[in-house]
C-alpha cells in the first residue's frame, strides 16, 4: 500500500497554484497529484514550494474549498485509508496539521457544531462529486464506495476538530524582497562582511554535500598558481569566506538603476566572448547592486531566486567574482527581522568564480545562471565608463555612518549611483584631429547599431579592453541611406 501525504513544506502546482499531495506506492520517487483530484486539469502537476509562487498557493478553505479562508486551525495530523474505484484499500492519506477555514466553516468549528459542519461539507463538496464525476478518483465508483469515502472523510473532520488547540487569522502574503536603494549599500556591505566572518556561510557550503571548490593559489600557499581545486571541507569553506570578507571590506560600492540594468543585461548577452582585462574593471575590489535582477531561477509564475548583486576582487592573475541573492527569497522558516539579524541583506549563491586575465571563454560553455551574471557585470563595467550612456553621481553618506567611520579611523567612500544618461552626446561624423581618415569609399549611409567591441590599445596595441561603440551613421553626409538587406538606396538624406 502507498501513502498520500502532505509534505512538511507545502507544495503547489506552478501552473495553477493548487495545493498538491504526494502519492508514494513503493516508498521511492513520490508522484505529485492535485489535492482536489476530482477536478479536471489540462496539465500535469508541476510541484514547487508554495512559498515560491507569486502570491503563494491558491488560498481555499480546507473544509469546503471556499476561495476566501479567514483563519488557520492548528491541530494534529490525521491519517485515513484511501479506496480505489472497486472499494479496495489503496493506501494511506495523511492530512496536515494546519487547516484553513472560511467564515462559515470557522463559525461552526468555534461553536463546536461538528455535525453541522459535516452536513455543510457534504452539501457543498460531496454532493458535487456525483454531479461532476469527471476524470477524478470517483470515476466509475459505486454508490456504496462513494458513501464509504464520505464517511472516511467525515471521520477525519471529527478527529481533527477534536484536536484543535489554536486558531489564528490567515497571515497576509509575504512581503516582496527588499528593494535595495543607494543609501542601503554601506549597511549591506557591513552585514555581508559580518555574515562571511561568521559560521553561517561555511555551514551552508558544507550542507550542499561533498564536492570540490576553488581557492586562490595564494590562499593555497602557492602564489605561482592562479586557482587550485581542492576538496570541500570546513577549512577550505572558511578560507573562501575569509577572502571574500577581507576584500569586501575595502570594496567600492555601485548601485545600478533599473533602466541601466535592463540595458546591461540585454547587451551583455550579446557579447561574442567572455573575457576580462585589467582595464575593464572600475576598481580593484567592488560590489555592484542592481535595482533589477539580472537572472531569475525557476519556472514562469514562480518566485525564483533573483540574482541582484555581484562582487569582484583582484587576485594574482585575474578576478574572483561572486553573485548574491536576497536571502528571504529562499529562507522560508524565519521572519524577515530574523533574517536581517542573522543573515543581513545579501547571501552568496555563486562563490569562487575565478577568471584569468584576457582568457576568452565561449558564453555557451558557461552555465546559464553564471553566464547572465558575468555578461551583465562586464556590460555594466563597460557602459558606466561611457558618458554618452551613463550618468554617474555620488550618494551622500549618512552622518551617523560618517561619525562611526571616524571613530574606527576609516575613510568613508561614497556610493557610486549609475543611471542612464538621457541626453547622450551626438557621435561625431568626422575623424578626430590627428587621426587619418578611413580609406574605405562609401557611396551610401548606413545605420550601425550599438555594440561591444574588444579593442587593442597601448604600446604596440598589445593590450585589450571592452568598449561600447554607440549607434552611429557610417558613410558621407548627403549620401543615400541603405538599410540592412537593401541593395538599392531607399532614402535620400538632406544636409
Amino acid at each position: 500500500m502507498g501513502t498520500i501525504r502532505t509534505a512538511q513544506i507545502r507544495m503547489a502546482c506552478a501552473t495553477c497554484r493548487q495545493v498538491l499531495s504526494s502519492f508514494n506506492p513503493t516508498g521511492d520517487n513520490p508522484q505529485w497529484v492535485h489535492a482536489r483530484s476530482w477536478d479536471t486539469y489540462d496539465h500535469e502537476p508541476e510541484p514547487v514550494p508554495a512559498t515560491n509562487l507569486k502570491g503563494g498557493a491558491a488560498a481555499v478553505c480546507d473544509f469546503c474549498f471556499d476561495p476566501n479562508p479567514v483563519v488557520i486551525h492548528f491541530g494534529k495530523a490525521q491519517d485515513a485509508v484511501t479506496l480505489d474505484q472497486h472499494g479496495r484499500m489503496g493506501g494511506t492519506k495523511t492530512f496536515g496539521a494546519e487547516w484553513s477555514g472560511c467564515t462559515d466553516c470557522a463559525t461552526l468549528i468555534r461553536r463546536r457544531q461538528t455535525e453541522a459542519l459535516i452536513q455543510r461539507v457534504k452539501r457543498i463538496v460531496h454532493d458535487d462529486y456525483e454531479k461532476r464525476d469527471t476524470t477524478g478518483d470517483l470515476l466509475g465508483m459505486s454508490d456504496e464506495v462513494i458513501a464509504r469515502l464520505i464517511e472516511i472523510n467525515n471521520d477525519v473532520i471529527r478527529r481533527f476538530i477534536a484536536s484543535i488547540y489554536k486558531i489564528t487569522p490567515v497571515p497576509p502574503p509575504p512581503a516582496p524582497p527588499i528593494n535595495l536603494k543607494p543609501y542601503h549599500l554601506p549597511k549591506v556591505r557591513e552585514r555581508l562582511v559580518e555574515l562571511l566572518q561568521g559560521g553561517t556561510v561555511p555551514a551552508f557550503l558544507m550542507a550542499q554535500g561533498p564536492g570540490k571548490m576553488f581557492i586562490t593559489g595564494t590562499d593555497y600557499g602557492d602564489p605561482e598558481q592562479f586557482g587550485v581545486q581542492v576538496p570541500k571541507t570546513a577549512t577550505t569553506a572558511r578560507i573562501v569566506c575569509s577572502r571574500l570578507a577581507a576584500d569586501l571590506d575595502d570594496a567600492e560600492l555601485y548601485w545600478i538603476s533599473g533602466p541601466f540594468t535592463k540595458i546591461a543585461t540585454t547587451r551583455g548577452l550579446r557579447l561574442p566572448e567572455i573575457a576580462i582585462s585589467t582595464h575593464d574593471i572600475p576598481s580593484e575590489h567592488g560590489l555592484v547592486v542592481w535595482a533589477e535582477p539580472v537572472y531569475i531561477t525557476g519556472a514562469a509564475g514562480v518566485h525564483g531566486i533573483e540574482l541582484r548583486a555581484a562582487s569582484w576582487h583582484v587576485i594574482p592573475g585575474g578576478l574572483w567574482i561572486t553573485a548574491y541573492a536576497i536571502p528571504e527569497q529562499f529562507v522560508r522558516d524565519r521572519s524577515v527581522d530574523a533574517i536581517r539579524t542573522q543573515m543581513g541583506y545579501l547571501f552568496p549563491v555563486i562563490s569562487g568564480g575565478l577568471y584569468a586575465w584576457d582568457v576568452s571563454l565561449d558564453p555557451a560553455s558557461v552555465d546559464v545562471m553564471t553566464r547572465h551574471v558575468i555578461t551583465a557585470l562586464i556590460a555594466t563595467w563597460v557602459q558606466m565608463k561611457e558618458p554618452r550612456i551613463a550618468a554617474v553621481t555620488d550618494e551622500p553618506l549618512d552622518k551617523g555612518l560618517k561619525r562611526r567611520y571616524a571613530r574606527q579611523d576609516r575613510t568613508p567612500r561614497p556610493v557610486r549611483v549609475v543611471n542612464l544618461n538621457t541626453t547622450p552626446a551626438e557621435r561625431p561624423q568626422k575623424p578626430a584631429d590627428g587621426q587619418p581618415p578611413s580609406d574605405r569609399a562609401w557611396d551610401y549611409r548606413m545605420l550601425v547599431s550599438g555594440h561591444h567591441k574588444r579593442v587593442a590599445f597601448g604600446p604596440g596595441r598589445a593590450e585589450r579592453e571592452w568598449r561600447w561603440i554607440g549607434e552611429y551613421w557610417a558613410g558621407p553626409d548627403g549620401a543615400p541611406v541603405r538599410f540592412k538587406g537593401d541593395k538599392t538606396p531607399v532614402v535620400k538624406v538632406l544636409k
